[in-house]
């Protein structure tokens, strides 16, 4: 399961949303949507 991470910022109403990637030789993974989160 990807974590999301949710920094709000000095700006009212604005949030950073970070997504965790997976990656290896292959390449990477990164979660950018999900509506239960």
């Amino acid at each position: 399961m990807t974590k999301f991470t949710f920094e709000p910022l000095a700006v009212p109403d604005l949030i950073v949303i970070k997504s965790t990637v997976h990656g290896d030789a292959r390449g990477f993974f990164l979660e950018t949507y999900r509506a239960d989160e």
